[in-house]
C-alpha cells in the first residue's frame, strides 16, 4: 500500500489512497519509505532536497506537506465505540468489551461499560475536574505523574494541607482540588525510623501523608484505593458511573442542533459556577472541634463560653449518621451549605444512590449533596439507549423510561421502534423478528418457534403452542388444553391407557 500527500495546506486533512497498483510517487516519499535520502545509484536530480526537513536547512517542496513525517509517530485515532476494546469485564466471563457504536453497552455480554476494567491515558478523576473546574493545565500537569511518586511521615502532625488558589477562567473564588494519584506513602513506626512501611494509592485526597493515613483508616478497606486491590476497582467503577465523561463535555455528547448544543453549555456552566465541589479533609484538633472551624470561621453567634469566658465553636457532629468527629478524627466539609457541616469520611455519601462520592467530588442542589449522574438526572431525563441526558424538547417515553427519538430502537438489529410492534425482554425493547430469533420458545411437538403474540403453555422446561394441534394427546389426538394429562418422555397422553396402547405400536 503506497501513501500520497494530497495537500500540503496545514487547514486540510492528509488523504491516503490504497491500491495494488503501481502509483509513482515523489522521490522524497519513497526514498523515506526504503530508509535513505536518495535513489539508489547517487543520482540527486531526483532528490534535490533531503528527504526529512531535519536534514537540512533548506525548506522542503511545496509539493510535500511536511507533517507527513509525523505520521510514524502520530497515535492511532480512537473511535468512540472502541474505547476500552477487549477489557475484561469485572461481572462476567465474556470474551472482552465490544463497546457498541452508541450504546454504552458491550455487544458481547450485555454489560455496561463501567463494568468493564477499561483503562484510560488519564485517571478519570482528573480529566472531569480539568473540565469542571477549567483546570486542566495546573490541575492535571501538576499531578499526573508517570510513575508513582512519595510522601513520607517521618515528620510529626503538622497543619493539615489545603486547597491552593488559582485563577480560574470565569475568575471567582475557587480553589484547585488538593488531590494526588499514584502516590506511594511512606509510613514510619514511632518508635523506629527503620520500620518503614509504603503504601501505594491510586487517588489521595491531599499530599498530607499523615492526614492521607487517618483518611484511609476512617474508610472500609473495601473502599481504599490501594494500588492493585479490590478498593481500586471499586473506585474506578463509582467514577464511571458517578461522573459520566459526556455529561460535562460539549466533545463528548451527539448532539448536532444548536439549540441542545446552547442549553447544554448552560448546563455545564452553571454546574461550573454554583453546583461541582471538591470535599476538604480537615482534622479535628485537641479541644474536639473542627480544626478549619478554630482557624477563622465565622461563628454566627453559634458559639458559646468556655470556663476564661472566651468564645468557642460549638463540637461538630456528622451531618449524615449524627456521631460526633472526636479528637483526632479527620471530617470532611465543602464550600457550599452551612459552613459548621462535616461528615465522617465513611459517611460523604450521594442523597440519591447512597453511594460514597468517588473522590470526594459532589454535587450540590438545595441543601442535597449528589454524585454527578443524579444532580443531572433532577435537571434533565437521561436517555435509557444511550446513557447521555436528553435536551430536545421532543422525545420517546415508553417502558417507563426517556429515550432520544432515534434511540428507542430493538437491542439487537437497531430497528427504530416508533410506530412498530415491540417486546421488552431484561428492561430492553426488541423487534417482533428479533425477540423471535433470539428469545422465543420451541414447541416440544411442532419443533417451532412459538412468537410474542401467540399463546403458549408451558410445564418445566416444555413449550407448547397453546393450539389443539400441539397440545394433545400423541395417541388419539384429544384435546389437552384445560385437560388434565400424563408426560411419559417429553410425551403427551389423555390417559394412562393411550400411553399403553402408544407403548406398544411402538
Amino acid at each position: 500500500s503506497d501513501f500520497f500527500p494530497f495537500s500540503d495546506s496545514p487547514s486540510l486533512p492528509f488523504f491516503f489512497f490504497f491500491s495494488t497498483n503501481e502509483v509513482p510517487i515523489p522521490s522524497c516519499l519513497s526514498s523515506s519509505i526504503i530508509g535513505s535520502s536518495s535513489p539508489p545509484g547517487g543520482d540527486s536530480s531526483l532528490s534535490p532536497y533531503p528527504c526529512h526537513p531535519m536534514d537540512s536547512h533548506e525548506d522542503p517542496p511545496s509539493l510535500v506537506n511536511p507533517r507527513i513525517f509525523e505520521l510514524e509517530v502520530k497515535p492511532k485515532p480512537v473511535l468512540s465505540h472502541e474505547i476500552g476494546a477487549g477489557s475484561k469485564c469485572n461481572k462476567c466471563n465474556c470474551p472482552g468489551l465490544d463497546l457498541h457504536y452508541w450504546r454504552k453497552r458491550c455487544k458481547n455480554c450485555s454489560c455496561n461499560l463501567q463494568d468493564h476494567d477499561v483503562v484510560l491515558e488519564a485517571d478519570h478523576a482528573q480529566i472531569v475536574i480539568g473540565r469542571l473546574f477549567g483546570a486542566r493545565e495546573i490541575f492535571e500537569g501538576r499531578l499526573t505523574t508517570a510513575t508513582p511518586s512519595s510522601i513520607a511521615t517521618s515528620h510529626p502532625l503538622h497543619e493539615p494541607s489545603y486547597a491552593v488558589p488559582f485563577a480560574p477562567e470565569n475568575n471567582t473564588a475557587r480553589k484547585a482540588p488538593t488531590a494526588a494519584y499514584n502516590v506511594s506513602v511512606h509510613s514510619y513506626a514511632p518508635e523506629s525510623q527503620n520500620n518503614k512501611a509504603v503504601t501505594e494509592y491510586a487517588w489521595v485526597p491531599m499530599e498530607n501523608a499523615q492526614m492521607v493515613e487517618k483518611y484511609m483508616e476512617s474508610l472500609p478497606v473495601e473502599e481504599r484505593p490501594v494500588t492493585g486491590s479490590q478498593g481500586e476497582k471499586n473506585r474506578k467503577q463509582r467514577l464511571a458511573q458517578q461522573l459520566p465523561l459526556f455529561d460535562f463535555d460539549i466533545n463528548n455528547q451527539k448532539i448536532n442542533d444548536e439549540v441542545e448544543k446552547e442549553s447544554l453549555a448552560k448546563f455545564i456552566d452553571n454546574v461550573r459556577s454554583n453546583v461541582v465541589g471538591v470535599g476538604e479533609v480537615v482534622e479535628v484538633d485537641r479541644d474536639g472541634y473542627l480544626d478549619r472551624a478554630t482557624r477563622g470561621m465565622n461563628m454566627n453567634g453559634d458559639g458559646q463560653q468556655n470556663e476564661d469566658g472566651q468564645k468557642t465553636i460549638l463540637p461538630t457532629d456528622c451531618k449524615s449518621c449524627q456521631g460526633r468527629l472526636n479528637q483526632g478524627d479527620v471530617g470532611v466539609t465543602t464550600s457550599h451549605g452551612h459552613e459548621d457541616d462535616a461528615w465522617h469520611p465513611s459517611c460523604f455519601r450521594c442523597c440519591v444512590c447512597n453511594e460514597l462520592l468517588a473522590d470526594l467530588i459532589y454535587f450540590y442542589h438545595k441543601g442535597e449533596y449528589y454524585c454527578g449522574r443524579h444532580f443531572a438526572e433532577k435537571q434533565y431525563p437521561r436517555c435509557s439507549g444511550c446513557d447521555e441526558l436528553i435536551f430536545a424538547k421532543e422525545y420517546t417515553l415508553a417502558e417507563g423510561k426517556s429515550w432520544h427519538f432515534e434511540h428507542f430502537a430493538c437491542d439487537k438489529c437497531d430497528l427504530r421502534l416508533g410506530g412498530h410492534r415491540y417486546i421488552t425482554k431484561d428492561e430492553q425493547p426488541h423487534c417482533l423478528q428479533c425477540y423471535l430469533k433470539h428469545y422465543a420458545k420451541t414447541c416440544s411437538t411442532c419443533h417451532s418457534k412459538i412468537s410474542a403474540d401467540e399463546k403458549r403453555l408451558n410445564y418445566g422446561e416444555m413449550h407448547w403452542h397453546a393450539e389443539e394441534r400441539c397440545f394433545r394427546c400423541e395417541n388419539c389426538e384429544k384435546n389437552l388444553i384445560g385437560e388434565k394429562f400424563l408426560l411419559k418422555e417429553k410425551t403427551l397422553f389423555c390417559s394412562a391407557k393411550c400411553k399403553n396402547e402408544h407403548s406398544q405400536k411402538n
